[in-house]
């Protein structure tokens, strides 16, 4: 490739040549590169002088490039010129490196180049590079199975054979017809021509009547095309009998991830469009628009039964990988299935899943969802401040004594409460923000390391964090897990709250936690005593106690205390050192204060020195 540069200096207009532009026998090393919040993966080539993006890859992220006219003239070798479409100012990221490079968008097909200009200025990991390029062998062993399966990435609409989508509605459903909403003009021209290529591609039909309509949501993709989106939740949704197929959770893919080396991340073309409809079912799914009734004759977008379609492989060799990866190709080949290939990545060191970001290490929120949630503003009313919540939580994972920091946000959610949004808000609002950025990694579940669950209570809420105990003695979270108390658990002892939180945490991660020896952390001495299988149960225990004693003593844990423990981050302060609180005692009360003293004579006693180090009027009636 050669670049020419108009301008007044001669110097500028200087030639560079890429040998390996077009030319497929020599192995590519790739990167993925984060430009403009957008995972491209990048061909590394240090015979071009700059970086350049294909026409394929713009148009899939469009709307998340401004392009400006440039003078810059692209040659190949062999001194074909390729056209320029403009030049990009781009915000890229890289490992922890973030720089402002520019970028050249072409008009040709082809890989996206990562040229001289960026290698000079960011440091590229060439061991890791290296290694998922591997050697001749394994990257042939990769292209050799994508080859083998060229025509699952055919640019097409796939149709999967042998097998139609059926929607079953409840029998004494009534028809719902809604009106066509109005669009906005910026949108309008675009909505048509969607129309207009689903109905070219027979995914649609117009039809002159139907008793069951529902009004479109276009939305607007990454790359500034239009994806029109039935609005079924007012019509079929209400009706329809799901079906009852149990989807994992999030957190039961991600603990299956573990001992992962590399990562295939397989994007469906059009995803659930490729199922073709059960003639019956098609006019569930008409929609209605500016330009008159369409009926789908597949499976559209918006209808409950067709939830999530991404695709994730691993494995804990490359070889394992590889075969599991070929599986499922030859698998989509079989049955009709097309994927994007400009949107799967194959064996990368790192890949972007479902909001976080997954390598071998452990598991990240993603920069650009924290960053989005770093710029909210502050909430205004109850259904902005849900919202924000809505975004915090999907991350909660990751977050330690999230439950206690948000306290004064959920008081504004309670029923009859005045909206009020004071400095005690919005520096809660401001920390929540905080503690999202400082997010550390959560390693990848091991069924062969041993867990650790270290739990702890405060005045207004529970924590635990599970952990693994690893190689070098370190703990190292898994997750995270918290929530408020209720308006009765706040009038618990802190004897009980600290058995709650210890129960809390058992049942959170009850998947984690079965089958496999634990040790439990507390910051609370009197528990170890209460929870030992060699120590009767007291006879006066409150009946809560014995309970939790009793859930306890049947699974196979170990109860410790974390101040003879070594100081770990992960089960420390979890909540605020304050543990006790004020508790009134009226003259109703005091039967029940004497009757649970004579419990306290046998338990191990509280470290001397902490009891006295706290005011009289806050013990706890329990341990007195």
């Amino acid at each position: 490739m050669e670049q020419d540069e108009t301008s007044e200096s001669e110097s500028e207009n200087e030639v560079y040549s890429v040998f390996h532009f077009g030319n497929k026998s020599n192995e590519a090393y790739k990167v993925q590169i984060n430009v403009n919040e957008c995972e491209i993966a990048m061909e590394i080539d240090t015979g071009a002088s700059v970086s350049i993006m294909s026409e394929d890859t713009y148009k899939e992220y469009k709307s998340k490039f401004r392009i400006e006219p440039t003078s810059a003239k692209l040659r190949t070798y062999m001194g074909e010129q390729i056209p320029v479409i403009g030049r990009a100012i781009v915000n890229v990221i890289y490992k922890k490196e973030s720089a402002k490079l520019p970028l050249l968008i072409v008009k040709r097909k082809g890989p996206n180049l990562l040229g001289r200009d960026w290698l000079n200025k960011l440091q590229l990991d060439w061991k890791d590079i290296f290694s998922v390029v591997g050697s001749d062998n394994q990257s042939r062993d990769l292209n050799v199975i994508l080859e083998a399966n060229k025509e699952v990435f055919k640019d097409e609409l796939g149709t999967v054979k042998g097998m139609k989508a059926k929607i079953y509605v409840d029998e004494s459903a009534v028809p719902k017809y809604f009106k066509a909403r109005p669009l906005p003009y910026a949108l309008k021209d675009k909505v048509e021509k969607e129309l207009e290529r689903l109905e070219k591609e027979g995914q649609i039909q117009q039809v002159e009547f139907s008793d069951w309509a529902a009004p479109i949501v276009p939305v607007v993709k990454e790359n500034g095309s239009i994806r029109i989106c039935g609005d079924y939740k007012v019509t079929v949704n209400a009706v329809s009998k799901l079906d009852n197929y149990p989807i994992p959770k999030t957190e039961d893919l991600y603990a299956t991830l573990g001992g992962g080396q590399e990562y295939t991340k397989l994007d469906l073309n059009q995803a659930y469009q490729q199922i073709e409809l059960d003639e019956d079912s098609k006019r569930y799914v008409t929609i209605n628009t500016h330009k008159g009734l369409f009926r789908y004759n597949r499976l559209p977008y918006g209808v409950a039964s067709s939830p999530v379609d991404d695709i994730l492989i691993t494995g804990k060799t490359r070889e394992e990988h590889l075969n599991t990866l070929s599986e499922v190709l030859s698998r989509f080949k079989r049955i009709g299935i097309r994927l994007k290939k400009q949107k799967c990545v194959f064996m990368a060191e790192e890949v972007v899943y479902l909001g976080f970001k997954i390598n071998k290490h452990g598991i990240y929120p993603v920069e650009s969802k924290v960053e989005a949630i770093d710029k909210a503003p502050s909430p205004t009313n109850v259904t902005e401040l849900k919202a924000y919540l809505g975004m915090l939580n999907y991350y909660n994972r990751f977050l330690a004594n999230l439950s206690h920091l948000l306290k004064p946000l959920h008081v504004l959610l309670q029923k009859d409460t005045k909206w009020s949004w004071g400095k005690e808000q919005e520096k809660a609002f401001i920390e929540s923000k905080q503690l999202l950025k400082s997010a550390s990694v959560l390693v990848h579940f091991d069924p062969k390391k041993k867990l650790i669950l270290a739990c702890d209570a405060s005045p207004y809420g529970l924590g635990a964090v599970l952990s693994h105990k690893m190689d070098d003695g370190s703990d190292k979270p898994i997750a995270y897990t918290s929530r408020t108390l209720t308006s009765a658990e706040k009038n618990y002892s802190v004897l009980e709250k600290e058995s709650l939180a210890i129960i809390f945490g058992i049942k959170k991660f009850h998947q984690y936690l079965y089958g496999h020896p634990v040790t439990i952390i507390t910051d609370h001495k009197p528990l170890i005593g209460l929870f030992r299988e060699d120590k009767p149960i007291p006879t006066m225990a409150a009946s809560r106690i014995q309970r939790h004693i009793d859930h306890i003593r049947v699974r196979n844990f170990d109860c410790t205390n974390n101040e003879n423990e070594e100081k770990c981050d992960n089960d420390s302060d979890l909540f605020e050192p304050e543990i006790t609180i004020p508790i009134s005692t009226p003259e109703t009360e005091q039967p029940q204060i004497e009757k649970t003293s004579n419990m306290t004579e046998q338990m191990e006693p509280r470290y001397p020195k902490r009891i006295r180090k706290e005011p009289s009027h806050l013990k706890d009636f329990v341990l007195k």
